[in-house]
């Protein structure tokens, strides 16, 4: 192939291979450091193909030089390459770049930009004979002075092979005629280039002689001879003319013959291409290379070889073996071409050759491709087998499980029964809800600067209780009972506008009654302007609740349509079923946080109120009772004859009427039934069951009918709290456990007598008195080791239990009553709920406590019973004290000052739940203890609402009847 002239075509692709050579970065590019199949600059680094320890580099080398330079039209029979460090091939000329910047290197008026070069070696072999080691020249240049420094590299040997590549790529690119040609070789600006001449056995000194030098055991490629190529400093000419041919016989080693000349003038440097012609045989790799150097400014007619053609007859002339002498010479180069010929023929086979054994590579490799694509594609049909084993054995599992949730169908329609009667339910407690709230507000005129904030908790409480009531009423399966349920609500709309008459009325009537009161006139003004603002409110709600009720019944119908299509198959039926516990979850969860809040709003210490009627005996012996009245449901007032007093001047004054005002949370008049109470203290039971501590204790004085309204009767109209909370418990566990929840009930009954405390369930009266244990301090859950403990799972267990408590507690004769309880009797129900589905847990525990009766220390009595009234009244005081404490969230609260405060600790703090249940007499002759329950009652509720009530004394003149 014959070599191709450098055009402004190709210069592009030529600068593409020669800028990489030349830009090394920090740590120059060794030859064998990079594994790569070809050549890469990666962030200016030159990367060569192989490794050090790996025998193919020089073929994988070879291979990317002949292709790369195939593809600009470089002829590849001018690429050569050589080994690393002394073991490198030899060359006639060296280009070597120096530490520092290369900026322009012009080559036949070719421009190459270059980039940084940080660090460059150069190797010489001089004073070969004297040292071992080889020894490199360190150029810089400081202003225009160049001075060179001795370094050390025989650690960077192997930079020769690098150095070698990049000199034969420039020399067979750019050298159009390889026997006679100038090259002007220019390194611009400061940086600098070496260029060695080698030759075989002799050294070119400055002066142009030369020195016969020693060759080495490893290496017999000398430099004879050294320049700098500066831009404006130094420049050197060269000719090229073909002398001779040396035929290596070694693969690693290539013998040259080199003649130089160098003119000393400071013109721009040219150099002719050196002719190299690489062949393969089976033997190894020959390589011929001729040159011949010789100082001149231009090519000759004489030497220009390439341009010469020998004539093949010679000249007429009378000397015969002249003319014989040029017959041989013309054979010669008959001889000359026809093996030129040969070995570009040669050259093409084996290129051919190479090409064909790459493409049989190349099938090779295919063919494996081909085999592992063929073992995939069996895996694969071997998973997709297995898979369609395991899909016809879901789908058998999946047809057995319709038909079993087919024949199962009947019992979710009758599940989707009761929930649909959980949910009739749940609206009658809605409807609860919504009656309390309605008390609520008739309790606003009552209420301090709070009220507003109150009332605005309750209106948003009213708002969540009817998106409750419109998702519950989703569930309906006909437009009938949607129907109902609406007229219902039209119904209770009717009555709200009816309580809302009440309520002008009531203002009415309170503003009559405010002309009296001119202390309060300002504070209850503001308090009327407030509540009519609310009632304005409550009127708009009722406009815009009338306003949704359409879109709820068209809403409504659309939800029934569909529920209708849902419940045409099983599988629908599963659905409906899943989707109803699962919203009846969440209306639980939602209805317990209404029920909270709305307690919340009641308070978490609420007091109550309660006058029993005369009994049989008191009816039949004619004893005067006290007068009572009852103003409203959470007031009583009540008055006595007093004896007649003495006036200063001894005259006997006419009966004077003294009446005694009284305000709490609840007051219930003589007739009051133990169904009326049950049904306010039901509220607190169901927030036992939500996970809240509860405590509700009967207060009162002996005989003011505690035990009656904790126990009640035999008859069922008479059961008292605690049987009707057992009642209401397990009636409420079976509806709770149609969404999920499993509950268990324990119970324990003790009393405490003279500080000493009682398990009611052991018959040992006299046996050793239990103690109280701290669980948690956080928590201030108390427990007592010894304490029976009985799980109950009927209301007919916990009642044959509380029987037998009843029959084991300390009784005594008072002057009050003769059978009156003395000590304190505490019945705790603990509930534990576990929704397994969901995986929460709840705990509540309800404290029932039947205190005994105070009395006072009026009349002699004997020690024991001294004792046994000093540590009643004791307790009950201590009661009082963490009760008043709590109201006023004081930071100490007194609860080991008794027993009983310490056992009620963790129901009376906290987020915990406490009723206080004032029980009196109406009896005139308990009226002093009657006022002193009272007027601790009206403290306990003083100080929990924040307002203070005048207690006011009228003659008789002003007293109502």
């Amino acid at each position: 192939m014959k070599p191709v002239n450098v055009s402004k075509s190709n210069d592009k692709k030529l600068a593409a291979i020669l800028v990489p050579l030349c830009i090394i970065d920090d740590q120059p590019s060794l030859l064998y450091t990079v594994r790569s199949p070809y050549l890469k600059v990666n962030g200016g680094q030159v990367s060569f193909p192989g490794g050090k320890k790996d025998k193919s580099d020089r073929t994988l080398l070879d291979t990317a030089l002949r292709e790369t330079f195939e593809e600009i039209g470089v002829a590849t029979d001018k690429v050569a390459v050589w080994g690393s460090g002394p073991q490198i091939h030899r060359t006639d000329v060296i280009v070597t770049p120096f530490l520092g910047y290369i900026g322009n290197i012009t080559i036949n008026n070719l421009k190459i930009n270059n980039g940084e070069v940080a660090e460059v070696f150069t190797a010489t072999l001089s004073h070969l004979s004297e040292k071992k080691n080889f020894h490199s020249t360190l150029f810089r240049f400081n202003n225009t002075h160049v001075y060179n420094t001795p370094v050390y590299t025989g650690t960077h040997k192997r930079i020769w092979g690098l150095t070698a590549v990049i000199t034969h790529i420039i020399l067979s690119a750019l050298i159009p005629d390889i026997y006679n040609s100038n090259i002007t070789f220019k390194l611009s600006y400061h940086k600098i280039f070496q260029v060695k001449v080698m030759d075989p056995g002799h050294f070119l000194t400055n002066s142009g002689s030369k020195i016969p030098m020693p060759r080495s055991k490893k290496e017999n490629i000398l430099p004879v001879k050294t320049k700098l190529a500066l831009s404006g400093v130094t420049t050197t000419n060269y000719t090229c003319e073909k002398t001779n041919v040396v035929e290596a016989k070694e693969v690693s080693r290539a013998k040259t013959t080199t003649n130089l000349k160098t003119s000393s003038s400071r013109s721009v440097p040219n150099i002719a291409k050196t002719a190299t012609t690489l062949t393969r045989c089976k033997t190894g790799v020959a390589l011929r290379s001729a040159s011949a150097f010789k100082r001149t400014a231009a090519p000759t007619e004489n030497n220009d070889v390439s341009s010469t053609k020998q004539p093949k007859v010679a000249p007429k002339t009378g000397f015969p073996y002249k003319a014989k002498n040029w017959e041989l010479k013309a054979r010669l180069t008959e001889c000359e071409e026809w093996v030129i010929d040969l070995r570009t023929k040669c050259n093409e086979y084996e290129t051919q050759c190479n090409t064909a054994i790459e493409e049989l590579e190349e099938i090779k490799n295919y063919k494996a491709e081909l085999e592992n694509e063929k073992e995939c594609l069996a895996n694969e049909v071997d998973a997709l087998k297995k898979s369609r084993c395991v899909v016809e054995d879901q789908l058998r599992s999946k047809t057995e499980s319709y038909d079993k949730l087919y024949s199962n169908s009947k019992e979710f329609v009758d599940k989707i029964e009761k929930l649909e009667g959980l949910v009739m339910q749940r609206d009658k407690q809605i409807a609860m809800l919504q009656s309390d709230q309605a008390s609520l507000r008739e309790d606003l005129l009552a209420k301090n600067s709070k009220a507003a904030e109150l009332q605005f908790k309750v209106d948003d409480l009213e708002f969540k209780a009817k998106r409750q009531k419109n998702q519950i009423e989703d569930l309906d399966n006909s437009l009938a009972q949607i129907r109902k349920e609406n007229n219902e609500l039209q119904s209770r709309i009717r009555d709200r506008d009816d309580a809302i008459s009440n309520l002008h009325n009531k203002l009415d009537i309170s503003e009559r009654e405010n002309k009296y009161k001119s202390s309060n006139l300002s504070d209850l003004t503001d308090d009327l302007a407030k509540a009519r603002e609310k009632i304005y409110k409550l009127e708009k709600d009722v406009a815009a609740t009338k306003l949704e009720n359409s879109t709820l019944e068209e809403k409504l119908q659309r939800t029934t349509n569909a529920l209708k299509e849902k419940t045409e198959n099983g599988e629908s039926l599963a659905i409906t079923c899943d989707e109803l516990k699962k919203k009846l979850c969440e209306n639980e969860k939602l209805r317990r946080k209404l029920h909270n809040n709305v307690q919340d709003l009641k308070g978490n210490i609420r007091v109550f109120c309660r006058v029993r009627p005369p009994i049989q005996s008191e009816k039949e012996n004619a004893t005067p009772l006290c007068t009572i009245s009852f103003p409203d449901e959470g007031s009583l007032e009540i008055a006595k004859s007093d004896p007649f007093d003495k006036m200063s001047n001894g005259a006997v004054s006419r009966p004077k009427f003294v009446k005694h005002e009284f305000s709490f949370d609840r007051v219930f008049n003589p007739g009051a039934t133990q169904e009326h109470i049950f049904d306010e203290l039901s509220q607190l039971v169901q927030s036992a069951l939500d996970g809240y501590n509860v405590c509700v204790f009967a207060y009162g004085q002996t005989g003011s009918g505690k035990t009656y309204t904790m126990e009640g009767g035999h008859e069922k109209q008479n059961r008292g709290m605690i049987p009707r909370t057992v009642d209401h418990i397990f009636k409420s566990l079976e509806e709770l456990e149609l969404i999920g929840w499993k509950y268990t009930v324990e119970v324990s009954f003790l009393e405490i007598y003279n500080e000493n405390i009682r398990d009611l369930l052991q018959n040992d009266k006299e046996g050793s008195s239990l103690k109280i244990m701290q669980v948690d301090g956080k928590t201030n859950d108390v427990t007592i080791p010894g304490l029976t403990i009985m799980k109950v799972d009927s209301y007919e267990d916990l009642d044959r239990l509380y029987l037998l408590a009843h029959q084991n507690r300390a009784v005594a004769y008072t002057s009050c009553n003769e059978r009156s309880s003395r000590s304190h009797s505490v019945t705790r129900i603990k509930v534990t709920g576990v929704h397994q589905g969901r995986g929460e847990k709840c705990y509540g525990s309800l404290y029932l406590v039947d205190l005994a009766g105070s009395e006072r220390l009026n009349e002699p009595m004997s020690d024991p019973r001294f004792r046994e009234m000093k540590n009643i009244n004791k307790s009950l005081s201590e009661l009082g004290n963490v009760i008043l404490g709590l109201l006023q969230k004081q930071e100490h609260i007194p609860y080991r000052n008794s027993k009983l405060t310490h056992l009620l600790q963790p129901a009376l703090g906290g987020s915990s739940k406490t009723l206080m249940l004032v029980n009196i007499s109406p009896i005139e002759n308990c009226l002093q203890e009657t006022l002193c329950s009272l007027r601790f009652a009206e403290k306990v509720n003083r100080v929990k609402t924040g307002t203070t009530r005048k207690r006011i004394a009228y003659d008789n003149s002003n007293l109502t009847k």
